[in-house]
């Protein structure tokens, strides 16, 4: 009775012991065409938490917004353009702390550009100049970027908020 309730049993061990599928295993492919999920609070995958989260000692689950406002100005980043002064992610912190913005290079994750503001007034707007990256040698090629971006107290402390703007480079 044993070996029979032991054979029955195992097939039930195997399967309930599967391995969990990691179904979105690299970072997110930008969309430029649809912006509605910018902006706001998102969980990161687990490559992007990796690489952008890796150093902070409290991620949350859920999203508390320390901001007044936070948008970006323009989704097109000209390379030719010498005049331009955009696009650029201005915002009012509640908290002080410091913004982290990083974009991936195209097929080198582990690449990437990033830009770190420390807020320490809240009552004045911050803004971090993403057309800077007109000056990159060589110029960016023309298609869509993430930028992933981190509000924390600090360096390595408590992460606030983190999310994504996508934005379109033209030549």
């Amino acid at each position: 009775m044993k070996r029979l309730l032991i054979a029955a049993a195992l097939p039930l061990v195997f399967f309930s012991c599967a391995k969990e599928e990691v179904t979105n295993p690299a970072f997110r492919e930008p969309t430029c065409s649809d912006t509605t999920d910018e902006g706001i609070f998102e969980h990161f995958t687990q490559p992007e938490a990796a690489e952008f989260l890796r150093w902070f000692r409290f991620v949350p689950d859920t999203g508390f917004s320390p901001m007044f406002y936070q948008n970006i100005n323009d989704r097109i980043l000209y390379n030719r353009a010498t005049t331009s002064y955009s696009p650029y992610i201005k915002f009012m912190p509640m908290l002080r702390g410091k913004m982290f913005v990083y974009m991936p290079f195209p097929n080198q994750p582990e690449k990437y550009y990033s830009w770190v503001e420390t807020t320490t007034d809240t009552t004045v707007e911050t803004r971090i100049n993403i057309y800077h990256l007109r000056e990159l040698n060589p110029q960016l090629q023309s298609g869509c970027y993430r930028l992933y971006y981190v509000y924390a107290t600090t360096d390595s402390g408590f992460v606030l908020d983190k999310g994504h703007y996508d934005i379109e480079v033209k030549n």
